[in-house]
This record gives structure tokens, C-alpha cells and sequence, in this order.
């Protein structure tokens, strides 16, 4: 018996030893934190059994008090001579109390086929600013992110557009003067928008696996709908700074985490190539419709029908 017994002993602690070995986890230097401060989790995989497809922040990204600000690429560490990989995500809060994040879904390729790690949940107390005697909080310096280039090239854009256009129209004014067509009158944010979201839905660019570009499309015409509708520089603004900015006004709740979730997403998307379940598309292209009509500003009193 024991020929038999013992190999199946050694097979069972190996492959244990292999789940354990890959079982990621999540962690934070302090479990306590001030109000809109800013604190790094790390994310540490030991030995994976394949390459890291994805990993899912939908968990983290629908708790509306937190914030991912950044995260950074993966690190490969040798220690003890297992392999760990590390990320480090930073966070902020934007309300008090106890807040428990969601275990992170991890994606693997293995054999060709996709395997879900989870990691552990993490509990975090958020505590407001201490105020002296007379009622003021103690001065803290503001915490900036490098700049990039990337952040300036709609403004880059806008400019060359501007100033091409203004060398055409000035040549073509020269040589011959059209009169002016009366312009056609405006139409209001919200019909431009839902005609552009028309649009979009008949491109079926994700269908083609075009999802980027899809994405690209879909947050575009949301931006360009706010700063019509609201006058903020949602085109210019970050996912974080137009949230901000959203707030206190007369949106719905449930209207406004919709469209922090389709926001958030999509960033994962562009920049971190995320790759998001395939529904996921077509029942953001409807919260968008929905979160433009709920949203539209009317003169009359009869109700926008989509």
C-alpha cells in the first residue's frame, strides 16, 4: 500500500502548494487614512501558473468615495527563488468612515484557456481633518502628477485646427468674397449627442474588435454632451476632475454612478487595455442614452422620448 499511498501523498501537497503559491493577494501600509489623502496598495502575485490577462477593478471602481488615481506597470521580483509580480495602485478617498474594498479578479491564461484568481478583501478607516481652536485645518501642499505630454493634446490639437483654419478662411476671403449662408440654427447638446450615439451603435465597432475605438467614441460624445449641457471643460478634464465637478448639481444618484462606472471603464480600456465582458458595451451605449435624456435640458414641457 505504501508504494501506492505515498506518491499520492507527494502529488497532493504539490498541488497545493501550486494553488497556494499562485493565490494573490492585496495590501496597504496603513489600514487608516485622512480624507483626500493619498495612499499605494500593492498587489503581489507569487509564482503564476501563466501569463496575467487582466485584472478587473469593477469591485473598487463602483465604491463612488474612492478613487484610482494611478497605477504603475508590473514588477517582476525574485525572492527566495519564487517569482512575484507586483502592482501598485494609488488611491484617495473622499468620505469618512469604514470602507471595505472588494477582492481584485485576476485573470490567468493557462493551457489556453482563462483562469480567475481572487485576492483578499481590504478594510480601510478613513478620518476627517483635525481642526485647532479656531475651526481651521492644519495647511497641507498639494500633491501633483507629473505632467505629460499626453495631457495637452487636445489643447495641442485645437490650436494647429485654429490656426489652419484661420490661414484658409483668411486665403479664400482674399481672392473672393461669398456672402455669408445664414448659419443653420443650433441644435441642443442632448439631440446632437443621441444622434451620434445613433451613429456609433450602427458602426458596430467592438462587434469588429474594435473595442478601444469604440470606447474612444462612446466617452467623446458623453464629454462633448457635459460641457454643452453643464459648461464644464469635460474634454480637457479627467474622469476624477468631471465627477468632481458633477457634483451638487441636479443629477440622479443612480444617473451619476452610471456614468462613473462607463468614465472608469473606459479608461481601463484605452490605457490600461483592459478587456471588459463583450455585454458590457451595448448596456453602455443604453446608460449613456439614458444619462443624456435624464439630464437634457428642455424649454418646453413635454418630454424627451428616445
Amino acid at each position: 500500500m505504501k508504494y501506492f499511498l505515498y506518491p499520492g501523498l507527494i502529488f497532493s501537497v504539490i498541488t497545493v502548494m501550486g494553488r497556494a503559491q499562485s493565490q494573490p493577494s492585496i495590501e496597504i501600509d496603513s489600514a487608516s487614512m485622512l480624507i483626500g489623502d493619498q495612499s499605494i496598495i500593492r498587489l503581489t502575485v507569487i509564482d503564476p501558473a501563466g501569463p496575467i490577462d487582466t485584472v478587473l477593478l469593477s469591485g473598487w471602481i463602483s465604491n463612488q468615495d474612492l478613487e484610482i488615481l494611478a497605477f504603475s506597470p508590473w514588477d517582476s521580483v525574485l525572492e527566495n527563488d519564487e517569482l512575484m509580480l507586483k502592482r501598485y495602485y494609488t488611491i484617495t478617498v473622499f468620505d469618512t468612515g469604514y470602507i471595505k474594498l472588494a477582492p481584485l479578479k485576476i485573470l490567468l491564461k493557462r493551457n489556453g484557456e482563462i483562469d480567475t484568481l481572487l485576492t483578499n478583501d481590504l478594510a480601510l478607516t478613513v478620518r476627517g481633518v483635525k481642526v485647532d481652536s479656531l475651526g481651521l485645518a492644519p495647511i497641507k501642499y498639494i500633491i501633483r502628477e507629473p505632467a505629460r505630454l499626453s495631457d495637452y493634446w487636445i489643447a495641442i490639437l485645437v490650436l494647429i485646427m485654429t490656426v489652419t483654419g484661420t490661414v484658409i478662411w483668411n486665403f479664400y476671403r482674399k481672392r473672393a468674397r461669398i456672402p455669408e449662408d445664414t448659419p443653420e440654427p443650433m441644435l441642443p447638446p442632448h439631440e446632437v449627442a443621441i444622434e451620434k450615439l445613433k451613429v456609433l451603435a450602427k458602426e458596430k465597432l467592438w462587434q469588429q474588435g474594435l473595442v478601444k475605438k469604440y470606447q474612444s467614441e462612446l466617452t467623446f460624445i458623453i464629454r462633448e454632451y457635459l460641457e454643452g449641457r453643464f459648461q464644464i471643460l469635460a474634454l480637457e478634464m479627467t474622469t476624477g476632475e468631471i465627477l468632481q465637478a458633477l457634483r451638487g448639481l441636479e443629477i440622479e444618484p443612480s444617473e451619476l454612478k452610471n456614468l462613473d462606472e462607463i468614465l472608469n471603464i473606459a479608461d481601463l480600456v484605452k490605457f490600461a487595455k483592459a478587456r471588459p465582458d463583450l455585454d458590457i458595451h451595448q448596456q453602455f451605449l443604453i446608460k449613456a442614452k439614458q444619462f443624456i435624456l435624464s439630464t437634457a435640458f428642455v424649454e418646453s414641457e413635454d418630454k424627451i422620448t428616445g
